[in-house]
């Protein structure tokens, strides 16, 4: 179970801040976009998403976007930001997150994952070595993972995680 279990837990993005994470020595962010960032109806970043990445990169904390969308999607969402990006990531597969480390010019222990996901965001930071962080999902009732979330949710029954 380990390998699913986050490192953290936050109720959402904005719940997290750049203290903690500098206190982690974590100087790089591998996000996830959708139902993470915002919403999957959403194609750029909401109010809530700029102040998270605002606040990140006002405290030096390099961002990379790793979706498992298409490129479209992606590069529309970043278009605004600019940062490394990878689209159709394969996720959990572990070289999308070590391309994202390369990218940044970081080492993996100054890494975390912001995601929503077990199965993709928190199973593929844990088995690449990075800090892993995961979020509730922006929009539940939306949600293009349904069946997903039914396992996940008796792994959290299960699994202990350290809630911040």
């Amino acid at each position: 179970m380990s390998i699913l279990t986050p490192d953290y837990y936050f109720k959402s993005i904005s719940e997290i801040d750049a203290y903690f994470l500098k206190q982690l020595n974590i100087t790089a962010l591998i996000l996830d976009i959708d139902n993470t960032l915002v919403p999957y109806s959403l194609k750029t970043a909401d109010e809530t998403a700029k102040q998270f990445i605002d606040m990140m990169t006002q405290n030096n904390i390099k961002i990379c976007f790793v979706s498992n969308n298409k490129k479209n999607r992606v590069d529309e969402f970043n278009k605004q930001f600019s940062f490394p990006a990878i689209h159709r990531s394969a996720k959990p597969l572990v070289f999308s997150y070590l391309r994202a480390v390369h990218m940044m010019h970081v080492k993996r222990k100054q890494t975390a994952v912001v995601g929503d996901q077990i199965f993709t965001d928190i199973l593929g930071g844990n088995s690449s070595g990075i800090t892993t962080i995961l979020v509730d999902p922006i929009d539940s009732k939306n949600d293009k993972v349904k069946l997903k979330r039914k396992f996940e949710a008796r792994i959290l029954e299960k699994i202990k995680y350290t809630k911040i």
